[in-house]
């Protein structure tokens, strides 16, 4: 059917109304068809990555929400210990990120080296990420074993340390 309307003339990346190409779509309905079959959305490959690591980290948000409807684990983490919350908060998909605290996704799970998602998005700046991830009950105060207190990911950047600190006073934590 698809090479009927291509060899017809169809735009090959034609947007509609959301602004999805039929690239995009035809991927989203084949992982929707293959979870309706029975894919398992918690399989890893060999480096432990889920379907959901990949998902969250490239910002892929309808995969990232079929994956979950179809019961995929938020917090399994790869061989590095990271979890899909670590790539969506590294990245700065703020809506993936909340959409996976929304699902269960521990703010404070840490990987090898001892990062946590709130790590990852101060260290690159992800303002909104850093406050959803606070609003969740991400611990500022945990440290990891190459750079220590969240504080030095971004001291460099005021306006971030600022907002971190105004959080975690807004928070009723203790200040940084």
């Amino acid at each position: 059917m698809v090479k009927v309307f291509l060899d017809s003339g169809a735009e090959v990346d034609a947007e509609n109304e959301d602004g999805r190409t039929p690239l995009c779509r035809a991927a989203e309905d084949i992982v929707k068809l293959l979870l309706e079959r029975g894919a398992d959305p918690n399989i890893t490959n060999k480096w432990g990555r889920t379907p959901l690591c990949w998902a969250a980290e490239e910002g892929h948000e309808d995969i990232v929400k079929l994956l979950l409807e179809h019961g995929a684990d938020p917090n399994i983490t790869n061989k590095n210990g990271s979890a899909p919350l670590h790539g969506a908060a590294y990245k700065g998909h703020e809506d993936i990120v909340k959409l996976l605290l929304e699902h269960g996704a521990d703010p404070n799970i840490t990987n090898k080296c001892g990062r946590t998602p709130l790590h990852g998005a101060a260290l690159y700046g992800h303002k909104d990420s850093v406050k959803l991830l606070l609003e969740h009950g991400a611990d500022p105060h945990i440290t990891d074993v190459v750079c220590g207190h969240i504080i030095f990911y971004r001291q460099n950047t005021l306006n971030l340390v600022g907002n971190i600190h105004d959080d975690v006073d807004d928070a009723q934590r203790n200040s940084l």
